[in-house]
């Protein structure tokens, strides 16, 4: 075994021997070739062909790894210049650079393919220039693999920018773009500067884990076709929309009209949605919102997280195990725990009163065995198929309020000075502990009554009111004081 390990070891030496030999043969020799590997370095610069604007409608840059840099001028022709600084190990076939041109006279498309030495191969200060006039707005198309691509653009600018790349980033300095930003980021990033004119472009987004970040800017629509573990960044926007059944990173704007947003595990962050929005996240997907107004919304996480600071509409909200977390509503909550979340819900200090908006300051809830925590609410209707903690507290009660509670507890604080009402276990004894204390009507005291009992609050009994609290648990407890009681 030691002589195996011996002459192993010393053809391993040989081996790593040969192999610097023929390292240093090809980088003395010039023009040498060793079993079609070569050594290479450059120091030339490249001209493409020029193609007149008159006719033309796109232009196209196909390349690999060298820096882009798209110049507008005030020339009549497109071109590109290559400056190859290459140097390194490549393939015979594969050593030398050059430009194919090409004009298609039916589609008018000048297409301009760079042909870099690849292999290992350092790319030095190398650089692609393509110059386009800044008086004729054309589409253009570029795709390179692991660049920087910076465009520097007239303010007539392009109609449609298409770029695809694999890694790399991508820069609009400055210029327009008119109709639509086509980007296929792959693991790249996209950032446009404040000084690019982009308000009128939609967007088309396809994103593996990279970035496009555009914080500063405003646009029409945007369209995210994919999304592994992307960022998104905007300042504005008319629309969003992902539909994508499996994606996820995150996307974060100041401003949108409407959002649309069907995924599993994508992180939603906007400011202020103006005319509502439809955000289902059934993994783990969060979704935080400042402000929501509009159109009634629907909004969904799985097993993340939803936190809206301010909702002047009414809303539809669902979760699994995840949390549900309103601070300022104004009209109807209506929502669902699918799984054991958990829902907290406080209606603002202005908002208006149900008896004026039968919309307003309203909760109709759905559990299974979670969490429902109101406040400043009016109307309930409230039910739980498991073991769930209900908690609801009025600062007035109008209409039909019904809490029907399987197993768990429910506990409720009510306005002194409310008018209703009340009815405990209506259907049959339970063995659930009920526990009330009015302090406004002859059992002020309390009373712990297992079967139905019914009881006029501020009124004469019989009273036909229109407001009425029904509350139930088969088991688990009961707890209901007034404001009095409760302080």
């Amino acid at each position: 075994m030691k002589k195996f390990w011996k002459y192993f070891t010393l053809t391993i030496l040989f081996l790593l021997g040969l192999g610097c030999v023929g390292v240093l043969y090809l980088f003395f020799v010039p023009t040498s070739t060793l079993f079609s590997i070569a050594y290479t370095t450059q120091n030339e610069t490249i001209i493409s062909e020029k193609y007149k604007t008159e006719n033309l409608v796109e232009v196209q840059l196909l390349s690999n790894n060298y820096n882009v840099n798209v110049i507008a001028t005030e020339t009549e022709e497109v071109s590109v210049k290559m400056f190859s600084n290459a140097f390194g190990f490549v393939k015979a076939k594969n050593e030398n650079a050059s430009i194919i041109s090409n004009y298609n006279s039916d589609k008018n498309i000048a297409k301009f393919e760079v042909i870099e030495p690849s292999g290992f191969i350092f790319k030095g200060s190398s650089y692609i220039n393509l110059y386009i006039p800044n008086n004729k707005e054309l589409d253009l198309t570029i795709k390179n693999n692991k660049a920087t691509t910076v465009l520097e653009l007239s303010e007539t600018g392009v109609k449609t920018l298409s770029y695809t790349a694999e890694n790399g980033k991508a820069q609009l300095e400055s210029g327009k773009v008119t109709t639509l930003l086509n980007l296929t980021l792959n693991k790249s990033n996209f950032e446009i500067s404040e000084d690019a004119i982009v308000n009128e472009a939609d967007v088309k987004l396809s994103v593996t884990t990279g970035k496009f970040d555009a914080y500063n800017s405003t646009f029409k629509d945007i369209d995210i076709v994919k999304n592994d573990r992307g960022v998104i960044l905007l300042k504005s926007c008319n629309n969003i929309t992902e539909n994508v059944e499996t994606a996820g990173g995150r996307i974060e704007a100041e401003e949108a009209s409407y959002v649309n947003v069907k995924s599993s595990e994508t992180n939603v962050y906007i400011t202020k949605i103006t005319n509502g929005a439809i955000i289902e996240l059934s993994g783990s997907g969060k979704i935080k919102i400042d402000e929501l107004s509009g159109a009634a919304s629907t909004l969904q996480s799985g097993y993340g997280s939803i936190n809206i600071n301010k909702v002047n509409s009414e809303i539809y909200v669902k979760t699994t195990n995840g949390s549900i977390d309103v601070s300022n509503a104004y009209l109807l909550i209506n929502l669902l725990i699918e799984g054991s979340g958990k829902a907290t819900i406080k209606f603002a200090e202005d908002a208006e009163h149900h008896n004026s908006n039968n919309r307003a300051r309203s909760v109709y809830a759905l559990l299974k065995s979670g969490t429902l925590h109101c406040t400043g609410i009016e109307n309930v209707d409230a039910s739980s198929s498991g073991n769930s903690s209900i908690y609801a507290n009025f600062i007035n009660l109008y209409g039909e309020n019904e809490i029907n509670n399987t197993n768990g507890s429910t506990s409720i604080v009510i306005n002194k000075d409310s008018v209703y009402k009340l009815t405990t276990n209506p259907d049959k004894d339970t063995v659930a502990s009920v526990r009330v204390n009015l302090s406004q009507i002859a059992e002020y005291n309390g009373y712990t009554n297992k079967s139905r009992k019914d009881v006029w609050v501020n009124c004469e009994e019989n009273a036909n009111l229109g407001n009425t609290l029904t509350v139930a648990n088969e088991t688990g407890s009961i707890l209901i004081l007034d404001t009095n009681f409760a302080k």
